[in-house]
């Protein structure tokens, strides 16, 4: 008797814990990892990498990434509400503010696609931000973008260029309107990167920084740009970061104060900045201490004041040869609103 009422008492809680594939609130992402409220500066705990096969192009297509985007959000367990179907996924948490974090389907000029809202916050903002493409180079899984090539330094992969200019990075909008947008990278100088040098009068199309530009459009509009300087522990030099102490250095108008800017190296290097990794607000030290005082670090915030439904460019850029100077990133997280 004992061993049947444990039987049924153990089927009673099971079925009390079920939830409905149609639930507006989920515990854990699709690909069974927990998700949580996460802190602006920390990544997020689901996998779903923007990625890409071994390099053959520099220029990754709309087609590729939208081609890839299908094919994971296929394999995820989408979740839609007992209200409907919206538009947004700050719609869906304007409707109904408890939503979780998780993979949603959404519907937008009349056809519905799967994304995946962060319910929290982010970039000082918790209205719902849909994730436009995420790399994180410390999960084994990961692979660098195909117009990037992979290296190898003491154990830490980096997706770098081969040769000097600007190396892109689409990350697809699936025709979804945004007038805002949060993201963050995270990069590794090499030698003797310098910022804006020469580079005051440069064109948006040109390689106008060392470091990292996010346009979107054709013609390109510029959202924000990463830089990379010289050293740390220099002044009033025109190839350090703008926020060094006593620089006057500026970059391209068209960059205006949309920028972030740090050094790897106290005295520059001949390989990859592994002991401080740019643009995290950490070991902003010496001259470059005001270049970690932007309080959203490191998450940037651009609003465009107007809607868009432009695919973002992310472009991996240095003026010289590499085995002069190079830039690498192994992480960055693209949301837009």
């Amino acid at each position: 008797m004992k061993i049947i009422v444990g039987i049924f008492s153990l089927f009673i809680l099971t079925a009390l814990g079920m939830k409905t594939e149609f639930d507006e609130e989920f515990e854990s992402d699709p690909n069974g990892y927990n998700i949580q409220e996460s802190d602006p500066d920390e990544p997020l705990d689901d996998d779903t990498e923007l990625q890409q096969e071994a390099p053959k192009e520099e220029m990754e297509t709309q087609e590729e990434q939208e081609d890839i985007d299908d094919q994971q959000t296929q394999s995820l367990k989408s979740y839609g509400t007992c209200r409907g179907l919206y538009s947004s996924c700050a719609d869906i948490k304007s409707n109904n503010p408890r939503s979780r974090s998780g993979v949603y389907r959404i519907k937008t000029n009349n056809r519905y696609i799967h994304v995946y809202c962060y319910m929290g916050t982010l970039c000082g903002m918790r209205q719902g931000w849909r994730r436009l493409g995420k790399l994180d180079m410390t999960q084994r899984s990961a692979k660098c973008p195909s117009s990037l090539r992979m290296v190898t330094q003491s154990g830490t992969r980096i997706c770098t260029k081969n040769k000097a200019g600007c190396n892109s990075v689409t990350i697809p909008s699936q025709g979804v309107p945004y007038s805002i947008v949060c993201g963050r990278v995270r990069g590794y100088q090499k030698y003797t990167l310098d910022a804006f040098h020469h580079h005051q009068s440069s064109s948006i199309n040109s390689p106008y920084v060392d470091g990292v530009s996010i346009t979107h459009g054709s013609p390109r509009k510029h959202i924000w740009t990463l830089a990379a300087g010289f050293s740390e522990f220099l002044r009033n030099r025109p190839y350090v970061c703008p926020c060094n102490y006593g620089t006057t250095v500026k970059p391209a108008p068209f960059v205006g104060n949309d920028f972030y800017c740090e050094s790897g190296f106290g005295h520059v290097k001949n390989h990859f900045s592994l002991s401080d990794p740019l643009w995290d607000r950490k070991q902003c030290r010496h001259q470059e201490a005001p270049c970690c005082n932007r309080p959203l670090l490191p998450w940037f915030r651009k609003s465009l004041r107007y809607a868009t439904t432009d695919n973002i460019e992310m472009r991996v850029c240095s003026d010289q040869d590499t085995n002069d100077e190079n830039i690498g990133i192994d992480q960055y997280e693209f949301y837009v609103m």
